[in-house]
Parts: C-alpha cells; sequence; structure tokens
C-alpha cells in the first residue's frame, strides 16, 4: 500500500500554480544553531517547561526540557544574548517564509509587514512586491526599494535530535507591532483586493501593545478581501477570544500542527485522549473548529499523518485537495532536502526519504468502517470532505524550520490552480 503513496509523489505535476497572492504580516531573521554542534553542558541542568527566557541558565533549563520531552517550543527573551557562537541567517516569521517560498516557487507575490528593514529585504526573494502608498495611488514596487525601517526582529532556533528532531526558538519582540496594514495601504485596500487568488496570512501572535484594537484594525481591513484567505496558526490561545471576534469571521482556512491543535484543545476544553492524537481525533477537533467558527477548511500537519478537512460545501473536489496537499508536502521535503527554499521544484526521489507508515489511517478505515480509505485517502464522515495523506520522512534533513508552513502555503495556493 506505501508504493501506491511513493507512487503517487513521484508522479505528480510540480507546476508552479502561477497565482495571484497576497501574504502578511510577520517577518523576522532567524539565527538557526544545531544543539548538537555547539556543545553546551546540559548534564549538571535541571530541566524546566517556562514561558519566558531572561538568562543564561534559563534558557539551559528550557533547552534540555524540551530535548528530553521532544517539545517544540516558541517563547520570548528578553534582556540577555544566549552565550552561543556561528549560527546561520535565513528569513523567517510564518509570513515571510510563506512569500518567500511563494515567490520562488513562481507566484506573482505581493507582501506586506509594517516594518521592512534593510536586512529583511536582503533575505527576501526580489521577485516580490510590497505595496506602498506613493500619494495619489497605491504602487506595488519591487521589494528591493521598499525598505522603510531599521528595525529587524531577530529570532533564535536552536535545533536538536532526540527521539524526534525538534526545536526551541528564542523570540524577539518588535516593539509597535500590529498585524493589520499601515494607513497609507489601508486607504487604497479596494486596489491590492483587485485580481487576488488567494490571501495567507500569520503574525497575529505578535502583536504588540493593545492587542485588541490591533485585531480590531485587522478586522476592518480584511471585510474588504474577496479572495479566500488562509491564516497560519501560531499558539494564541490566550487571546482565542480576540481572534474568534475579529479574525476568524474573515478567514476560510486555517493550519496548524500537532502541538498547535492541542493548545487549542486546552483553550476549547476539547479532550483529546492521547499525548500523539490520533487521525480520528484530529478529525473530530477540525470538525469541531469549523462547526465553532464557521471555518470551511482546517488542514492540520503532523508527523505521522496530514489531514484536510473541509465543510460540506466546499468547492473543491476531494482529489484536487489530495493533490494539493501531496503537492505542498513534497515542496517542503525539496526544502529540508536542499536546506533552502530552493529555486526548481520536480518530484521526489526516495533517496534518504520515505513514506511514513499508514497505521494512522488505517485506524481511521477500520473505526469508520471505511472501505479504501488507507489507499485513497479519501472520504466523507459526517457530511464533512476527509482527506489525509501520509508525510515523506527525510532521513537525513539540512532543514526544519518553516516545513509546516510550507505545507500550509503550498497546499493552500496549489488549490487555485
Amino acid at each position: 500500500m506505501k508504493n501506491i503513496w511513493r507512487e503517487r509523489y513521484q508522479e505528480l505535476e510540480m507546476r508552479s500554480p502561477g497565482a495571484s497572492v497576497l501574504v502578511g504580516f510577520n517577518a523576522n531573521i532567524d539565527v538557526k544553531y544545531s544543539v548538537e554542534d555547539l556543545g553546551l553542558d546540559l548534564e549538571k541542568v535541571d530541566a524546566e517547561n517556562l514561558d519566558s527566557v531572561e538568562s543564561q541558565e534559563e534558557f539551559l533549563s528550557l533547552l534540555k526540557y524540551c530535548i528530553e520531552n521532544s517539545k517544540n517550543k516558541e517563547v520570548n527573551y528578553q534582556n540577555f544574548e544566549p552565550e552561543v557562537e556561528g549560527g546561520v541567517e535565513e528569513i523567517g516569521g510564518q509570513a515571510g517564509i510563506m512569500a518567500n517560498f511563494l515567490a520562488k516557487n513562481g507566484n506573482n507575490t505581493v507582501f506586506y509587514t509594517p516594518f521592512l528593514s534593510d536586512k529583511l529585504v536582503e533575505n527576501l526573494d526580489e521577485r516580490m512586491k510590497y505595496p506602498v502608498n506613493t500619494g495619489n495611488n497605491l504602487e506595488l514596487l519591487p521589494i528591493k526599494e521598499a525598505g522603510n525601517t531599521d528595525r529587524t526582529k531577530v529570532n533564535r532556533i536552536f535545533e536538536f535530535d532526540g527521539e524526534k528532531t525538534g526545536r526551541l526558538i528564542l523570540s524577539d519582540k518588535l516593539r509597535g507591532f500590529g498585524p493589520y496594514f499601515r494607513k497609507g495601504v489601508e486607504d487604497h485596500i479596494d486596489e491590492l483586493n483587485e485580481g487576488l487568488d488567494r490571501v495567507l496570512l500569520s503574525g497575529f501572535h505578535n502583536a504588540d501593545g493593545n492587542v485588541e484594537a490591533k485585531m480590531k484594525k485587522a478586522s476592518e481591513q480584511l471585510v474588504h478581501i474577496d479572495a479566500p484567505i488562509h491564516m497560519e496558526y501560531v499558539d494564541l490561545s490566550d487571546k482565542l477570544n480576540l481572534l474568534e471576534e475579529y479574525i476568524f469571521p474573515h478567514i476560510q482556512s486555517i493550519g496548524l500542527d500537532e502541538y498547535e491543535m492541542k493548545s487549542l484543545e486546552k483553550a476549547l476544553n476539547v479532550q483529546l485522549d492521547n499525548e500523539e492524537p490520533s487521525l480520528g481525533e484530529a478529525f473530530q477537533f477540525a470538525k469541531f473548529f469549523i462547526e465553532e467558527f464557521g471555518l470551511e477548511r482546517v488542514h492540520i500537519h503532523t508527523y505521522r499523518y496530514h489531514l484536510n478537512v473541509t465543510h460540506r460545501d466546499y468547492p473543491l473536489s476531494p482529489e484536487k485537495i489530495r493533490k494539493s496537499m501531496l503537492y505542498g508536502e513534497t515542496c517542503a521535503v525539496r526544502m529540508a532536502d536542499k536546506g533552502e527554499i530552493p529555486e526548481k521544484y520536480e518530484p521526489l526521489d526516495f533517496d534518504n526519504k520515505h513514506v511514513k507508515k499508514l497505521d494512522d489511517l488505517e485506524d481511521f478505515e477500520d473505526f469508520f468502517q471505511m472501505e479504501g480509505f488507507t489507499e485513497s485517502g479519501i472520504g466523507s464522515v459526517d457530511g464533512y470532505n476527509v482527506v489525509a495523506i501520509p508525510p515523506v520522512i527525510h532521513e537525513d534533513p539540512k532543514r526544519l524550520v518553516g516545513m509546516g508552513d510550507v505545507i500550509s502555503a503550498g497546499s493552500f495556493v496549489k488549490e487555485a490552480n
């Protein structure tokens, strides 16, 4: 059965969607470190789960906790710099990564972040455009000509190998950041809306200061966007009520990983019985999310399966959704293989790669008595379309950060073509 999925990956047409996309709002510089190469002495460190880090000791304690528990975490760090050397710089932030990927992938990409520093510009693909109010109208300038600040958010990412690969992100703060268009662009938002095929947003978790006022501002702008909107979720459980009031009414799709699903589970009092939620549990969660917040599409990507649950009235066929999911996963695996977002995408070879075991799809088929689900990944439960695929596991990845963003962006935008 795995051979069938392997053939689907190998026979997949990798032509770019060539879509017109708008991406916002968060971007930063990631400085990436391999914990194995740093030679840190963690033997006498007490592992501790912390929500922020303000010293080298706290950093080491949280890092050890993440390694021992195979956890991915992102926390704020302030008032100190980790005592580490080296590191590789690349574009970060969910929106920055998605925009870079989509531009390199041949899509007509407009990217907006309120603070566009020269340092960011150096790491963004020169083919993308940036909206600027020139006085009389809105002009889409080449990103290289649009820098507007010297302020840059710098995150530090520590990747490690344990029972699973994982990472700890020390997240910097960009004071004044808001996930919305500043007035000059807002005044011409109808022009920005013209001809868009897809819109992808993230960065609401980075809002600084009066978060509710900034969410409300975003809501007033998003009502003018006609194209389908996808939100790449980053944990904001403590502000879920603001997302529900101001953001969710304007989006059709949301993407999240296993850890974000589990954090939402606690905030929403949805009980997932297992530490690693099964495909069936993920479906129940996605179904609840669609019903609770009025979305049309929930895309959950985990190490063991990728799942797309859509409302019964979703305009695309499950077969089209499956192809788009395979496309997004292939793009992400290519990035893991190259260590950076590649310029050219081809069907996968399987050197140092394998299709994940189909246990979750088999269990889902058995539980819901859906003959053929493991082979097709397509079914219908309670009136919802269910599409699941097994991911491709890269046995020696050169890059892990941003894979979820590429999976989500590739899948959602490929649906446009």
